[in-house]
């Protein structure tokens, strides 16, 4: 609603009652907006507590006006850019920003700050038309339109947009202006009147001018109340009193408002007293007195006129819900919440700064330092010191800071004031000192200071002297004290000895007034207990359980918010204070009707190690519970991890009579109120944005609750002048730090049995993600299963839950611990040293467990094809020799099936080639009786090893795998791979062409043939793999080989080195050799050896393709077995293709001289042909170089 406050008259108090009721409107917590329409005499920023050439520095009235007619007067080609009038907030100000609820605001009369700015104002006003206004500018559509701006619902942050209440201070008389104030705006009109003959003769033609049937028709027929307010009534004289009384009520009172009649109110109820001092003040009474201070029948009076204003309104809306709260129904007022005074300067938004600290820019900064170091500090005074150069400064930022000061220290070097920076900054501070009288002035004599050079307007100060030194103790002493004797003095509420915040302690009854977050699960809770006879409240460590039931539900039982339970006892018992056979007796004797809680629960398993004590006590409990007449309600509170352990100890969870009500996480929303709210009713306010900071350092931690009463505690301990503040918070390092000294603290108050114990615990708690650390959930018995010691185990994890250090949550499918925030991780914590010692150990255990947890959810033969193999169990093995303590049973027992499964595999490959060895060896004899008998002399060893590989391939083995679970062999078919442990055909490979080479890798998972057509294929052994993989062609590989992990495959070809990724197929290598490779092995994954015909050895590092060694073999040039003996020999293989030759020749192409071959490796030797074939160029031939004197 719009209320215009007018008068006929001036003096009569009007402008101070409007400032005085929207101060009361906005503390009831409505938003208030003020507009100083009285354009010719304006000054409301006058009644309160702010500097008022802010104010009048500001655009207002006068300039929205001006701009609506600019922006009338655009061309149409400017209409889609939005007139600066629109912006409603450009003519807005705030006055309270920071009230607990509401809000006030001022639109004011206009800019007229300054000579220059007032002068302007002033032609404005003179030469603005209010007809021209009205006939050609559409006066009356802008007013409508101001009207529904100021008062429409919305959703935007506009400043300026929707006010619940808006009251305009109106010209005097009879005026354009107070006719525009009360025709066009206004809903309401309160007209205040003096006790005397032209006050009350004016008034009343005013109201019949108001609420005649023109200015109805000029509203459209929207209706106008009328509240005439008896103003500056001299109480001295009875019987002039009187004689005013009887006039005023026979000219007004039959325009009294319905709804002030059905109250029983009349005008003259409304009467504001004349009080000689607050004639001469004019200030807001609420801002300006102390609460010492008794209430004065002029506070009475403005109080009941907002009443009044509220009464007038319509029922739903907020100004009508605002009255006081003894006009709340007796129900309302049991459960209100009474909030102490502000005790911050409401008209601030962040708290004021003790000193503010102004040197000279070419002075030495250590000497600055050093005082503002101990200021801030030793003495933990709130310090600005802006040390950037003055030309980077920004005015405004300075002027709005100085004036947020209490103290203004100017630091005088041996050059005096020549610093134009320092000259402006004195400046702000000298006007802030003298219109406000809010800051004091300190001149600071830095060590090298001239006394001559002081100016003289400082000399009238009190200074601080540092010349001889700026260590000087009884100086920074005294300037400390001088700092504190300036700052306000604080009205200390009377609940400072029960802080709103209770850090890790739970909230009890008696902090009721500060619980705040829980309204919704609380109403959910009393439903409940209508319907069932008890409760079981079950949520995580740090969820807010106990404090929800006792400063939550209990008062709201007290209340009766249960029908009869304001009559009720309630009894609150903890199982680890009694023996549990003490509890149950004492419940028996009862004889009062109680409502008993039970809290916390699980008490009874942290606190009562004998398990049968535990089931009796619950089946005792159960029994008593039944028996006891008196009890009406139970309320148990549990953790969820102990649910389990509750029912089947015997926990009565029968749904007929008990429900479990599962507590959740609170919300951003309930924990911003939890936040807020307790501060609020304490008086006092939160600087902008630190909410918003400690939300933001508690979210994604399961003790997000705790986290932030910590941090709240200490904070609230650090409050000033009615603030939390942003600076404080900075200083204590944040939730989240506080939360790592918590975790400091507890390590090293404990003993090195238990530190030992926590460093196996957060080796489960934690999971390497690349090289960064992160939270991990385990479960509570892999933890409590490691390595023995159970039982301390689980103690100490209940003290680290106690701490809030770590979270444990009871779900279906087990009980999980947790740590409570990323910070613990990322912090220069002892967590995080022990964790950089065992990185490489916990990136193992890591990826054990995950192996573990998969081998664990197979069945069957897949279990089988999870197991360890190779490199990866040798290191388990070694790993669990060392470590056994940190593994789960269900890890032990994973490499300890590897352990076997490896050693029968072992026993078989023995098995295999015994087999073989035996075939070879009758092979072999039978080779040499056929050589002892051959009539032929032309036998030699080449034939007969020749013959021996015939026999070999006979039998079909050509290569077993590395882990002996594969065999790989040929017969009539093709080629195919047998399973050792069943005899199967694992993979047959049929007719293909010819194979080159083959290799297993080291885990025997992959298998890997070369063709003599150029193509490279694998196959992944342990799935249904068939098809295998195709890999980019070579010219012939004549050598394969896997890498140790069987992550890399390497092949051989002629005069070309090749290497894939085995994963995805993709060539990792591709290098050109001179030669063709003979030899080829990995050092490690990451450096492949190889070795050519001509003996030349290399070894390139797969990742770049450079070549890390080279050299020559000491061993000299290759010699080919089946070359003849007594020389060095070599085969020399010439002709088209290199495919067509044996892998263990030399290679030359065609027109080659085999000649000038030899001559360039030996000093003499003799050439003879082996064999030749004809063919399209030179055909094939192979020559034996017997070498006499290699070079």
């Amino acid at each position: 609603m719009i209320f215009t406050f007018y008068s006929f008259k001036g003096g009569v108090g009007r402008s101070m009652s409007l400032a005085n009721v929207a101060d009361i409107l906005a503390r009831r917590g409505l938003r208030v907006l003020m507009i100083d329409f009285d354009l010719e005499a304006p000054g409301l920023e006058q009644y309160f507590p702010i500097t008022p050439s802010r104010i009048r520095n500001h655009l207002g009235v006068l300039d929205l006006l001006l701009s609506y007619k600019k922006a009338m007067s655009r061309g149409s080609n400017e209409n889609d850019v939005e007139p600066t009038f629109s912006s409603l907030s450009h003519f807005i100000v705030p006055i309270y920003p920071s009230l607990p609820h509401g809000r006030l605001d001022l639109m004011p009369a206009g800019l007229r700050e300054g000579t220059t700015a007032l002068t302007a104002y002033a032609v404005n006003l003179r030469k603005f038309d209010w007809q021209d206004f009205f006939f050609n500018w559409d006066g009356e559509t802008f007013f409508e339109w101001l009207r529904s701006s100021l008062l429409r619902p919305t959703s935007s942050s506009e400043a300026g947009q929707g006010y619940d209440v808006v009251l305009v201070d109106s010209r005097t008389g009879v005026t354009e202006l107070g006719g525009i104030c009360a025709y066009q705006l206004a809903d309401v009109v309160v007209m205040y009147c003096a006790a005397n003959h032209q006050n009350l003769e004016g008034t009343r033609d005013m109201v019949r001018d108001f609420t005649s049937s023109k200015v109805m028709g000029l509203r459209r027929d929207r209706p106008l109340e009328v509240i005439v307010v008896p103003s500056r009534v001299e109480q001295r004289d009875p019987s002039l009193l009187v004689t005013f009384q009887e006039t005023f009520k026979a000219l007004f009172e039959r325009y009294t408002p319905t709804p002030l009649v059905n109250e029983s109110i009349s005008f003259w109820d409304l009467m504001v007293p004349y009080e000689p001092q607050e004639a001469f003040d004019e200030r807001v009474i609420a801002a300006a007195q102390n609460d010492n201070r008794s209430t004065r029948p002029i506070e009475h009076a403005f109080e009941r006129l907002a009443d009044a204003m509220s009464l007038v309104a319509a029922p739903s809306s907020s100004l009508a819900k605002a009255r006081q709260i003894k006009g709340l129904s007796d129900e309302d007022q049991e459960s209100a919440v009474f909030e102490q005074k502000p005790q911050y300067d409401l008209t601030r938004r962040f708290a004021p700064f003790d000193a503010y600290v102004s040197a000279p820019s070419n002075h030495d900064r250590t000497v600055i330092d050093q005082l503002v170091s101990y200021l801030s500090e030793s003495a933990r005074l709130s310090v600005f010191y802006d040390n950037v150069a003055g030309g980077d400064r920004v005015f405004p930022h300075v002027d709005q800071t100085i004036r947020r000061c209490r103290t203004f220290l100017i630091c005088v070097g041996p050059t005096g004031l020549t610093d134009s920076w320092q000259q402006k900054e004195l400046g702000i501070a000298l006007d802030a000192a003298t219109i406000g009288g809010g800051i004091r002035i300190v001149p600071v004599l830095l060590p090298d200071a001239d006394l001559a050079a002081v100016p003289e307007s400082l000399k009238q100060y009190a200074w601080a002297d540092f010349r001889d030194g700026i260590e000087n103790p009884t100086a920074l002493e005294g300037l400390a004290r001088s700092i504190r004797s300036s700052q306000t003095a604080q009205i200390e509420p009377t609940i400072d000895d029960h802080p709103p915040y209770r850090g890790l302690a739970a909230f009890s009854e008696r902090d009721s007034r500060f619980f705040f977050g829980r309204g919704k699960e609380i109403d959910e809770i009393i439903d409940l207990l209508r319907q069932v006879f008890s409760i079981v409240l079950v949520g995580p460590s740090g969820a807010g359980k106990s404090s929800l039931i006792q400063a939550g539900l209990a008062p709201m039982l007290r209340a009766g918010r249960i029908l009869g339970s304001e009559k009720w006892d309630i009894v609150s018992v903890r199982p680890a204070t009694e023996s549990l056979a003490t509890i149950t007796r004492e419940i028996r004797k009862i004889v009062r009707h109680t409502i008993l809680i039970i809290d916390p629960l699980e008490e009874v398993f942290t606190h009562r190690p004998d398990d049968f004590e535990r089931r009796i006590f619950f089946k005792e409990l159960d029994q008593t519970l039944k028996d006891q007449p008196k009890i009406h309600k139970v309320v148990m509170v549990l953790r969820s991890d102990y649910l389990v352990d509750a029912r089947s100890h015997g926990l009565n969870v029968d749904l007929s009579s008990t429900a479990i009500f599962p507590l959740p996480v609170m919300s951003a929303n309930q924990l911003r109120e939890a936040i807020e709210r307790p501060a609020q009713v304490a008086g006092f306010a939160f600087e902008p944005g630190l909410v918003e900071r400690i939300l933001a350092d508690i979210s994604h931690s399961p003790a997000c609750l705790p986290m932030a009463q910590v941090a709240l505690e200490r904070l609230w301990k650090e409050r000033r002048e009615g603030w939390l503040t942003n600076e404080s918070y900075d200083r204590l390092g944040g939730a989240q730090r506080m939360l790592s000294f918590s975790l400091e603290h507890f390590l090293s108050s404990a003993n090195p049995s238990d530190r030992s114990l926590a460093r196996r615990i957060v080796g489960y708690l934690v999971d390497l993600a690349g090289d960064t650390y992160v939270r991990r959930r385990a479960q509570l018995s892999d933890i409590l299963q490691s390595g023995g010691q159970s039982s301390q185990i689980s103690e100490l994890i209940e003290r680290l839950v106690e701490a809030h250090l770590v979270a444990v949550d009871g779900t279906p499918t087990g009980t999980f611990v947790e740590l409570t925030h990323d910070y613990l991780l990322a912090s220069d914590t002892t967590l995080l040293k022990w964790l950089e010692e065992d990185r490489e150990r916990i990136r193992f255990l890591n990826f054990l467990r995950a192996e573990a947890d998969e081998w664990q959810k197979a069945t069957g033969r897949d279990r089988e094809g999870l197991l360890l193999r190779a490199e990866k169990l040798t290191r388990a093995t070694t790993f669990l020799a060392a470590y056994r303590d940190s593994l789960a049973a269900d890890e032990v027992a994973f490499i300890e099936s590897s352990e076997s499964a490896r050693t029968r595999r072992r026993a078989r490959l023995v098995i295999s080639l015994l087999v073989l060895l035996t075939v070879l060896t009758s092979m072999l004899a039978f080779t040499l009786w056929q050589k002892s008998v051959a009539t032929s002399g032309q036998l030699r060893s080449e034939q007969a090893l020749n013959r021996v590989n015939e026999l070999l391939a006979r039998t079909g083995v050509t290569l077993a795998s590395p882990d002996g679970d594969w065999l790989f062999r040929r017969d009539s078919s093709g080629y195919e791979i047998i399973n050792t442990h069943n005899a199967k055909v694992r993979l047959s490979l049929g007719s293909l062409p010819t194979i080159s080479a083959s290799a297993f890798s080291p885990d025997g998972k992959f298998f890997a043939a070369a063709f003599d057509d150029g193509s490279v294929h694998y196959w992944n052994l342990r799935e249904n793999d068939t098809a295998g993989r195709a890999l980019s062609n070579l010219d012939l590989a004549r050598q394969l080989t896997f890498s140790p992990s069987g992550r890399l495959l390497a092949a051989a070809g002629d005069f070309q080195l090749v290497v894939w990724e085995v994963n995805d197929g993709r060539q990792a290598l591709s290098l050109p050799s001179t030669s063709r490779i003979l030899y080829l092995r990995y050092e490690s994954d990451d450096l492949l050896k190889f070795t050519d015909v001509e003996g030349l050895e290399k070894t390139v590092d797969v990742r770049t393709g450079a070549i890390v060694t080279d050299s020559i073999k000491p061993a000299g040039p290759l010699v080919d077995p089946r070359a003849s003996t007594g020389s060095i020999s070599y085969r020399v293989c010439v002709g088209e293709y290199q495919r067509a030759c044996p892998p263990t020749d030399v290679f030359l192409y065609c027109g080659s001289s085999v000649s000038e071959w030899a001559q360039a490796r030996c000093s003499s030797y003799s050439l003879s042909q082996l064999s030749s074939r004809d063919g399209n160029k030179c055909g094939y031939s192979v020559v034996q170089v017997a070498c006499k004197e290699a070079r």
